[in-house]
């Protein structure tokens, strides 16, 4: 995959809840319907964002967790829970009937990122700052970023 430069790279922050593996159970839908929609807890960003860039195709998402970084594309957002079976049932458990998922991103695509220098090649838009050393140094659990240069994955 080619992430261009300039590209706009929306980044999620990530975490293994009550021992459910995140990304391989988004990864079994996917692989059975071509699409998964990933949820987020917390704030929600602007659907215009979201709206500009998927009126110009699709938008990058970076998922991370400490150590573990994966680029997907998101071809749709909403702030309505989607139709059942599109996302790991995990979201309707016990354990998380006490969290609001407020996001949804439609995913068509998740790719681990193998070498995390590519880290080094993301830019906060907000504060200019590499991703690398704004994920150390915040505890936002989602950023607006673009690629610097051309990304090859």
């Amino acid at each position: 995959m080619l992430i261009k430069e300039n590209t706009d790279i929306f980044v999620i922050r990530f975490s293994d809840k009550h021992e459910y593996k995140t990304i391989q159970e988004h990864l079994n839908i996917l692989d059975d319907i071509g699409y998964v929609w990933y949820g987020k807890i917390g704030r929600t960003p602007s659907k215009e964002y979201f709206d500009t860039r998927l009126s110009q195709g699709t938008v990058i998402v970076l998922l991370v967790q400490p150590g573990r970084y994966f680029i997907s594309k998101c071809v749709d957002y909403s702030t309505s829970t989607p139709d059942d079976n599109t996302y790991p049932k995990y979201y309707k458990s016990t354990e998380f009937s006490s969290y609001s998922f407020n996001s949804w991103y439609k995913l068509t695509e998740i790719i681990e990122v193998k070498n995390s220098d590519v880290l080094e090649n993301v830019i906060i838009i907000s504060s200019g700052n590499y991703l690398r050393s704004s994920l150390q140094g915040s505890i936002s659990p989602m950023f607006k970023a673009k690629a610097k240069c051309d990304i090859t994955l």
